[in-house]
């Protein structure tokens, strides 16, 4: 039964200790993903529709361009770090979503 994984002790005690580290390791740069993906849906919208608020346009560039330098500089740690054992789809794909 997969309740009883959770009910021993030891095991409880492992997820509480590491949880603080891993909400910083996933969920940090998940928010990230998720505030530069809606970014760019804006700025698409924003482009398509003609918008002249350029003030709250160039604001909204410049966040998309520092968040996508952040999200690529994390990406190139990790390649430099894991080396031959980076490339995988996954990390294709984060590549690819910041590039494109």
């Amino acid at each position: 039964n997969e309740n009883e994984f959770f009910n021993i002790p030891s095991m409880g005690a492992t997820i509480n200790s590491r949880w603080r580290q891993a909400m910083k390791y996933w969920v940090g740069p998940l928010g990230l993903y998720i505030v530069f993906l809606i970014i760019f849906s804006t700025l698409s919208q924003i482009y398509l529709s003609d918008n002249l608020n350029y003030g709250l346009n160039i604001t909204m560039i410049v966040i998309f361009y520092y968040i996508g330098t952040y999200l690529l500089l994390i990406e190139l740690m990790q390649m430099v770090k894991y080396r031959s054992k980076y490339f995988t789809i996954f990390n294709m794909l984060d590549l690819c979503s910041i590039f494109l």
